[in-house]
């Protein structure tokens, strides 16, 4: 959209300064609000789509399976396997003095599938 804002200002700026006259840039300026248009409309069209997601949460019975379930996966794990599947949702360790920042994605096991 701000590619087209741009245009349509350098347009008008043409326009305005009597380099081109109107009725020259007239089809350009329309295919360009065209576009704005059609651009503006599916700006809104995933706006709504954005807010209309819903984030569920597990319940604590769910949370607690997939802990056991990881926990048992680990502690029966070679050193190898362990580091391929903590690499496989660990996407960053940030350490700073004291304090370390763990950045994860929750693994998910699929359906009756456990450690």
């Amino acid at each position: 959209m701000q590619d087209t804002n741009n245009r349509l200002g350098r347009l008008y700026d043409a326009i305005e300064t009597g380099k081109i006259s109107l009725d020259e840039l007239s089809p350009r300026i329309r295919a360009e609000r065209y576009k704005q248009d059609k651009l503006q409309a599916r700006q809104i069209e995933l706006v709504s789509l954005i807010s209309e997601r819903r984030l569920e949460l597990a319940d604590i019975k769910t949370v607690t399976a997939y802990v056991a379930d990881l926990h048992n996966l680990l502690s029966e794990s070679s050193l190898i396997e362990k580091k391929i599947l903590l690499r496989s949702f660990i996407k960053e360790i940030k350490v700073t003095g004291k304090d370390v920042l763990l950045t994860y994605t929750l693994p998910v096991l699929p359906d009756g599938a456990s450690g």
